[in-house]
């Protein structure tokens, strides 16, 4: 099959690398089995572009590399030939298993990427480019270097004499080699020289050398120098998978090219399939497509699932121009070229995880009817679990449900119908989004089609009633899985601590920790979070800060959860002082503020009892200088005249908490209460007017008209956003009678009784009566059910039309000291924080 340039001139070639010329006088693109159609072809990528020139030729044999006699020193018998049965029969000399002229010169051009070159590339024998100084902190982080492991010891200078290879004699210790010729004095290779150490399993002894060592090409051909002449050539292939499986891309792409070098090894497609699916898993685009230009190059053929890899990288990395690109080539290709159902897959996962959601979907519809050239790619369950997923992300449970009713039965089409993985999804979104009840459902159905409930099952269940508070419920169903057969993890014991802390128990929470350890089981960082959160959440501070100092020895680094979770605790408490010089800890620490993290210092914020305590936080969150930081002091301390004060807040506030409305109305509530709470009540009118036009508050969820009964529904609001939403729905129904709006005979407010809280403790209910009994409004309660407030509409029309509730519909904020008095009244506040 030769490729088209259609699809060459669709890829992303790297820019500032001229990957066609290479260091020989013969051009590379000589080699390319491509019909390029001009003599130049101008390639294009995101910020650059390639110039290829064209003159076509057949490409040269790979040379063959000449075996050299090997001497094995043996420190017990000297210098000594090996025995006539191991050597080469033409020659009558052992061959070389790993030659020493292999390293590319190419490297000193782009360092990033200099691992992958062509194996048919001439090679010249040269020095490797070695760094003439130790690396900084700031150089091993940007590389991935490892301080225990890559540097064990610090730098030594170097041998420059002939290297000494030991052989394994019967009784020789750890054997050393000194540092080859080529290696300059000062670099990081005479300064931690190779050890053999043979400890039976050669693979791991490899590994572990290559650790010590930084991840690059110098390191890996110094260790294989010592090391390969232990190892078969399977025992270097198994080298490769098991770096792979521990995720380290440097050390095994470096390897690869290492051993691309060696007379021995010419890499098929399928180890290239393999390679290219390994990087592009860990987001390395660059060379994956350098990957596939070397297949290409090497004459090989691709298939489709070479295609498969390159589509999940470009996927992965949010290059969907290019996959779709290649696709599209796929699809008028013939042979085993094809596009199948596997490739589908990948491409619309792809999509989805970059939010594509309608191109996902139009190919999911090509799938079905066959058209657009998918004809044969049967859409199967993992195509309908792909975009479920996608669409439950994205709390669109009511779509994803819909894939589920299209979806097959399992006795006519096994694999087009749904199966456990399917309802586990659907049921984990369900209690993300608080739909405990849909989760239910889902869990009932899937048992009435026979499936067996796993592990995954049981704790999306438990998750989805410690999220509505349901200990009780979220007990029966953990023991339920117990009595079924199912062995606990730690992930079903965190969802169970979670939500013992949601329902105000936290020391069944403790309780339950106790049970995982004694188990075996090993905690995470979530479990230390929900117990955090348990004992924030119940007022008890100084536990919750034990928690906390507990997962720092247990050697986790706390995240923006984690501090957000304490502050909200000290906030509680009325510990501002505390809250402060917690945020101040996690900034000092590298960890970025969240929006999690500013509702629960605005939380703090709004629990302090004087306007001075809550300035000792917002000037903390001031120093931060970040833009939406400033935007919420300026917010909240700014003067009402203040230039630019409400426009470049509502920007700002637009893109808060991105597409999770949890976190937006979290934010928003947590905001809303601190301006109520200190009188700025015009300020607080008009963020929730923000949060309504970006979606933090769904109207179909806050207001209902009917023509029997309006009805307002304040169950998602904290006490600031509540009271300021009952002020605007009054005034909004006023405006609709001015207009000609006729008022139905009922009007309800409906409070609940609290989230997490007993019944009738609702701050949110105490608050909404008590400003309606403050406005004067008639109201009436409703018998049985004290979450709900009634009016009568020909009352509430007569309060709306008067003067007195136009009067107290309006709302002003309370005016302030200005900024230099507020400054001189706090300066010894602020001392406290200047040590």
């Amino acid at each position: 099959m030769a490729l088209s340039s259609t699809l060459f001139a669709h890829l992303p070639l790297i820019p500032g690398r001229q990957c066609f010329e290479p260091l020989s006088s013969t051009p590379l693109v000589n080699k390319l089995p491509l019909s390029l159609p001009s003599p130049t072809l101008r390639i294009p990528y995101r910020s650059g572009s390639f110039v290829c020139r064209a003159a076509p030729m057949p490409a040269p044999e790979r040379p063959a590399q000449a075996s050299k006699p090997r001497v094995r020193p043996n420190p017990k018998f000297g210098r000594q030939a090996p025995p006539a049965s191991s050597r080469n029969p033409q020659s009558g000399r052992k061959p070389k298993l790993f030659p020493e002229e292999t390293f590319d010169a190419s490297l000193d051009s782009v360092p990033a990427i200099g691992w992958i070159t062509p194996v048919s590339m001439p090679r010249r024998r040269r020095g490797p480019s070695v760094p003439e100084r130790w690396p900084n902190e700031e150089e091993m982080e940007q590389h991935g270097w490892d301080t225990d492991h890559d540097f064990p010891e610090p730098p030594r200078k170097g041998s420059r004499s002939s290297p000494v290879l030991h052989g394994r004699g019967m009784n020789t210790p750890k054997l050393r080699v000194r540092a080859s010729p080529s290696a300059q004095e000062g670099s990081y290779k005479s300064a931690a020289p190779v050890e053999f150490q043979g400890t039976g399993d050669i693979v791991e002894d490899v590994i572990r050398a290559l650790r010590r060592r930084p991840a690059a090409p110098e390191a890996v051909r110094d260790v294989m120098g010592v090391y390969g002449v232990h190892m078969g050539k399977y025992d270097v292939i198994a080298t490769v998978t098991a770096l792979q499986k521990r995720h380290d891309w440097r050390r095994c792409s470096h390897m690869f090219c290492w051993m691309k070098k060696q007379a021995w090894h010419r890499p098929n497609l399928r180890f290239y399939t393999g390679m290219m699916n390994f990087l592009g898993k860990h987001g390395q685009a660059e060379l994956v497509t350098l990957l596939f230009q070397e297949i290409l190059l090497e004459k090989l053929q691709p298939d489709n699932y070479t295609f498969t890899a390159l589509i999940n990288c470009y996927g992965r990395v949010q290059m969907f121009s290019e996959a779709l690109a290649v696709f599209n080539h796929m699809k008028t290709e013939t042979g085993p070229c094809r596009p199948n159902t596997v490739t589908c897959n990948a491409l619309i996962g792809a999509l989805c995880r970059g939010g594509e959601y309608s191109r996902a979907l139009e190919i999911f519809s090509d799938m079905k009817t066959g058209a657009n050239g998918l004809k044969g790619c049967k859409p199967n369950g993992v195509t309908s679990n792909i975009l479920i997923s996608a669409l439950c992300k994205a709390g669109c449970i009511e779509e994803a449900e819909a894939i589920l009713r299209n979806m097959g039965d399992p006795k006519r089409d096994p694999l087009g119908a749904p199966n456990v993985v399917t309802y586990n999804t659907l049921m984990d979104a369900c209690a993300k989004n608080g739909m405990t009840r849909k989760a239910e459902a889902f869990f009932a159905e899937m048992r009435e089609r026979g499936f067996v409930a796993d592990v995954i099952t049981y704790t999306a269940m438990i998750d989805a009633y410690g999220k509505e508070g349901l200990c009780e419920e979220a007990e029966r169903m953990f023991q339920e899985m117990q009595s079924a057969g199912c062995k606990a993890d730690s992930w079903a014991f965190t969802a169970l601590i979670d939500a013992y802390g949601k329902g105000g128990q936290p020391g069944l929470a403790e309780s339950a920790f106790g049970k995982m350890t004694s188990q075996g089981l090993e905690p995470t960082d979530v479990t230390f979070l929900a117990l955090i959160d348990a004992f924030a959440k119940a007022g008890r501070c100084a536990e919750a800060g034990v928690w906390f100092s507990r997962m720092k020895k247990a050697g986790f680094k706390p995240t923006a959860l984690h501090y957000s979770a304490l502050m909200d605790g000290y906030g509680r408490g009325g510990k501002y002082k505390e809250a402060a010089e917690l945020f101040r800890e996690m900034q000092r620490g590298g960890c970025a503020p969240t929006t999690v993290t500013y509702s629960a210092l605005l939380t703090a914020c709004s629990k302090c009892s004087t306007w001075e305590e809550a300035l000792v936080l917002l000037y903390v969150l001031n120093e931060s200088g970040k833009d939406v930081e400033l935007a919420i002091c300026r917010l909240v301390m700014g003067s009402p005249g203040e230039a630019g004060l409400w426009e470049n807040a509502a920007r700002l506030f637009r893109k808060v908490g991105g597409d999770n409305r949890a976190i937006r109305r979290s934010f928003f509530n947590a905001l809303l209460d601190v301006l109520w709470a200190f009188g700025l009540k015009a300020r607080a009118n008009r963020v929730l007017t923000t949060a309504r036009q970006s979606g933090a508050y769904l109207e179909s969820d806050l207001c209902s008209f009917r023509d029997t009964c309006w009805e307002l529904d304040l169950h998602s609001m904290g006490v600031g956003a509540a009271q300021t939403m009952v002020l605007q729905w009054l005034a909004e129904i006023r405006t609709a009678l001015a207009w000609g709006a006729k008022i139905p005979a009922e009007v309800t407010i409906v409070t609940g009784w609290g989230k997490h809280t007993r019944a009738g403790a609702s701050p949110v209910k105490v608050a909404v009566r008590q400003l309606l009994d403050n406005l004067g409004v008639p109201v009436r309660l409703v018998a049985g059910n004290g979450g709900r407030v009634t009016f009568t509409g020909s009352e509430l029309l007569t309060w709306l039309r008067s003067a007195e509730g136009r009067d107290r519909l309006v709302m002003t904020d309370v005016v302030r000291p200005g900024p230099e008095q507020e400054r001189r009244k706090e300066r010894r506040e602020l001392r406290f924080f200047a040590r």
